[in-house]
């Protein structure tokens, strides 16, 4: 009888161990399957450093379209990145798999050389105990920086919308102030410093429309921001003929943008182009100025020292400071209120 039930224990007794070990083999394929399965960067590495399992984002983090099982963890991160932070990381996965101590790594911006692309990203590390009593190192690594990205790209834009609505309110402040008698040109100096600050320009110049005494009219540079003396004193007076922006916006009548004047093949070999360059510009926006009733009275222009186009929001905003300079430009100089014919 004794012996009976001892027999039925140790058939229990193995019944349960076998049970025990393919509960064990299912948790291991089950972990597998997750990691595998997941759209973030997480894998698993044995006691060796090489990839027991990998998830779909950690491949595509790594750029592997095959399996990563069996890889040397090394080897894979130095795929990537620079050897001083391969040796790093590889050097913290080995005092966790020694110590037992998890680690997370502050986060930091390394330089992917196989993009090539900097990369903020964060991401941590533990040790785990496999089936068999093997240790093993579990990583979960978490690619922000798109969302650092856009998280900085929010702060310059309101960086830059604060600097633009200043610089309009200031401008319209101005507006309605009494002009003091010889005290234009000061005025003409804060204008010309909201058009800087809404287009984050470099340079700046205004020009007011005038006749040439030959019964055609030029552009008078009446004050500018940023111009070498000698460009300047050649800017002084543009014709319709002019080869600048600034002359092409006064024949057409329409804002003028030039992304990179060092494209831009028309003005090549022309004095202007000469002068853009002795300024350092790159970059301009002619602007013509209109009074209430459409007559060209003067032009505003930007320019960057270096290849800029300016955005939908930018442009908005000068407009608004376009309008004010116009306005103070009439008033200033009693401008005919005759239409440009079209």
């Amino acid at each position: 009888m004794a012996d009976g039930t001892s027999a039925a224990a140790e058939r229990a007794t193995s019944s349960h161990g076998g049970a025990a070990r393919e509960d064990l083999t299912a948790a291991h394929g089950t972990i597998g399957h997750l990691v595998a399965g997941s759209p973030f960067c997480s894998y698993l590495v044995d006691a060796n450093l090489r990839f027991l399992y990998a998830s779909a984002g950690a491949r595509e983090f790594f750029g592997y379209a095959g399996e990563l099982q069996g890889q040397g963890l090394y080897r894979v991160l130095r795929s990537i990145w620079h050897e001083r932070f391969a040796r790093q990381v590889v050097a913290r996965f080995r005092h966790t798999l020694k110590t037992g101590e998890p680690y997370v790594a502050p986060r930091a911006a390394e330089w992917r050389h196989d993009i090539p692309a900097v990369l903020i990203h964060d991401w941590r590390i533990e040790r785990i105990v496999l089936p068999g009593g093997r240790a093993a190192i579990v990583c979960h690594l978490h690619d922000v920086s798109e969302q650092q990205r856009l998280a900085a790209a929010l702060r310059d834009t309101e960086e830059r919308l604060a600097t633009q609505l200043t610089a309009v309110f200031r401008l319209n402040d101005l507006s309605t102030r009494t002009v003091p008698v010889g005290d234009v040109q000061t005025l003409y100096e804060h204008m010309l410093d909201a058009a800087i600050a809404v287009m984050l320009s470099e340079c700046a110049s205004l020009q007011r429309l005038e006749a040439d005494g030959d019964g055609g009219q030029v552009l008078r540079l009446v004050a500018h921001r940023g111009f070498h003396a000698a460009s300047a004193l050649h800017w002084q007076r543009v014709a319709v003929g002019g080869s600048t922006t600034c002359g092409v916006a006064f024949r057409v009548r329409k804002r003028i943008i030039i992304v990179d004047i060092e494209q831009w093949h028309a003005i090549k070999g022309s004095a202007d182009y000469e002068e853009f360059r002795r300024c350092g510009i790159r970059a301009v926006q002619s602007t013509p100025l209109f009074s209430r009733t459409g007559v060209l009275i003067g032009m505003v222009s930007t320019h960057w020292n270096h290849p800029y186009r300016p955005t939908d929001g930018e442009l908005r905003a000068f407009d608004i400071v376009a309008r004010q300079v116009a306005d103070f430009l009439e008033a200033q100089s009693g401008a005919a209120t005759r239409p440009v014919s079209a």
